[in-house]
C-alpha cells in the first residue's frame, strides 16, 4: 500500500542477474493483503482489501503476454489467505473473513474454510469447513 495507506496496483519483477526491479502491467484491482499464486505461466491474485473494505476479485497475469485477465470473483471476502493448486484447481485456505460493504461495522474474523476454484471451468466449485480439532 502507499504511504497514505491507499491500495496500490503496482507489479514489479526482480531481475536477479542485474539486481534490479522492473515494472509490469498494473493489476486491474488495486489492493493489499491479497494472495498471489503462481500456476503454470500465470500469476493469480485473489481477494485482499482496499482500506477496510474486502475485495472478491480474482485476476491472472499471463507471464508470456504480460496482460491481465479477470476471472469470476471468489465466493467469500477474505484477505491474508494461503493458496495451493493442482493441475485443475486452485484452493484458497483460511484467512481473515471480511464483512461486506453492506455490513461495514461487523468485525472481521479468522476462518478455517477452504474454497476450490476450477481452473478449467473458470468458476468456484466448493467451500469446505474444517471439523473440530
Amino acid at each position: 500500500m502507499g504511504v497514505d495507506t491507499s491500495p496500490q496496483a503496482l507489479v514489479r519483477v526482480y531481475e536477479e542477474e542485474k539486481d534490479q526491479w522492473h515494472p509490469l502491467t498494473p493489476m486491474p484491482t488495486p489492493r493489499y493483503g491479497a494472495t498471489p499464486f503462481l500456476h503454470g505461466n500465470q500469476i493469480y491474485v485473489l481477494g485482499g482489501r482496499q482500506g477496510k473494505l474486502p475485495v472478491t476479485a480474482l485476476e491472472a497475469l499471463d507471464l508470456e503476454t504480460r496482460s491481465w485477465s479477470r476471472c469470476p470473483c471468489i465466493p467469500s471476502r477474505r484477505a491474508f489467505s494461503c493458496c495451493a493448486s493442482t493441475d485443475r484447481s486452485l484452493f484458497s485456505l483460511g484467512g481473515l473473513q471480511q464483512p461486506g460493504p453492506h455490513n461495514f461495522y461487523s468485525r472481521p474474523h479468522f476462518v478455517s474454510t477452504v474454497e476450490e476454484y476450477d481452473l478449467d471451468q473458470g468458476r468456484p466449485t466448493d467451500t469446505l469447513q474444517s471439523g473440530p480439532g
